[in-house]
């Protein structure tokens, strides 16, 4: 799976303010709610970087080994693909 990329949905609204990350569901009509890490992981949803990529970057950015950030990064991955809110690529 880290050797995948992730994008968003078309249909999927968020709003970043400060260091989180609203993101509203469209099939229930929640909202899911990221902290400073996982809003660092929604704005490499472009289709682009890949998982292993973002994780290597937040390593460095929150000072975190790096397999752990991996492993971090692969669940909210797992859990934003489950709620249909982005795809692998």
């Amino acid at each position: 799976m880290e050797d995948k990329c992730i994008k968003k949905y078309e249909d999927v609204e968020a709003k970043i303010i400060d260091d989180e990350t609203l993101i509203l569901e469209p099939e229930s009509g929640g909202f899911f709610r990221l902290n400073e890490t996982g809003t660092e992981v929604w704005k490499n949803t472009n289709g682009k970087t890949k998982i292993k990529d973002i994780a290597r970057k937040i390593s460095k950015d929150f000072d975190v080994k790096e397999n752990i950030a991996l492993k971090d990064v692969v669940n909210l991955v797992k859990q934003l693909k489950k709620n249909k809110l982005i795809k692998l690529c």
